[in-house]
C-alpha cells in the first residue's frame, strides 16, 4: 500500500526501514523528511529501497 505509516513516531525507534515501490521523496515529502531527520540522529539506520526506477528516494 503506497501510504504513509499510521505513527511517524515508529520511524524514531526502527532499526531499519524498507520502502518498495515509492518514490517517497516526491509522493509523501512529510515522511521523506522525518526519515531523513531520523538517520541523521541515528547514523546506524538502514534504510532499504527497492524500486525499479531511478527515484530521489534510492538515492
Amino acid at each position: 500500500m503506497d501510504a504513509p505509516p499510521c505513527c511517524y513516531e515508529d520511524i524514531d525507534s526502527a532499526s531499519t526501514i524498507f520502502i518498495t515501490g515509492s518514490n517517497t521523496a516526491f509522493a509523501h515529502p512529510v515522511l521523506y523528511r522525518r526519515l531523513e531527520d531520523a538517520s541523521k540522529h541515528n547514523p546506524d539506520l538502514k534504510v532499504i529501497v527497492v524500486d525499479p526506477s531511478k527515484t530521489n528516494a534510492a538515492k
